[in-house]
């Protein structure tokens, strides 16, 4: 298992760097096969690690469809996850769907609420404030 932590955050680190390059088929690539070990492997924890990373990858680049597939993907093994759902509001919003950014923003926000982590969940209902104000109760 440690060479595959290991490995892991070389291949995050790897497929970075082909971002940056502008090669972003490979690293894509990457991040689909080390995804498809650890779900193999039962690992949601790196499932979601590295689904995030390459949403937030393809997010910069305005690659929607790709943001949509991997935070979908991510909560396949771990279906209340705020953070994916977040994601997926600000896509739907970003492909002109604000009934179903609405509610994965509600979703999203209800979600958090059950997370023990005060800090992100603080950070989480600001952002959903800010764009969705009637989701957040008063």
């Amino acid at each position: 298992m440690d060479r595959w932590f290991d490995r892991t955050w070389g291949t995050i680190n790897e497929s970075d760097e082909f971002w940056k390059r502008g090669d972003h088929q490979k690293a894509v690539k990457l991040l689909d096969d080390a995804i498809a070990y650890w779900v193999q492997e039962g690992n949601t924890n790196w499932i979601r690690t590295l689904c995030h990373f390459g949403a937030q990858k393809c997010d910069s680049a305005g690659k929607l469809a790709l943001v949509k597939h991997y935070y979908e993907q991510s909560l396949t093994y771990d279906p209340e996850n705020s953070v994916a759902l977040y994601g997926l509001a600000e896509v739907a919003m970003k492909q002109g769907h604000p009934d179903l950014a609405k509610g994965y923003a509600k979703r999203s926000y209800n979600a958090a609420a059950k997370d023990g982590d005060e800090v992100a969940r603080g950070k989480l209902f600001d952002l959903i404030a800010k764009k969705w104000p009637d989701v957040v109760p008063n």
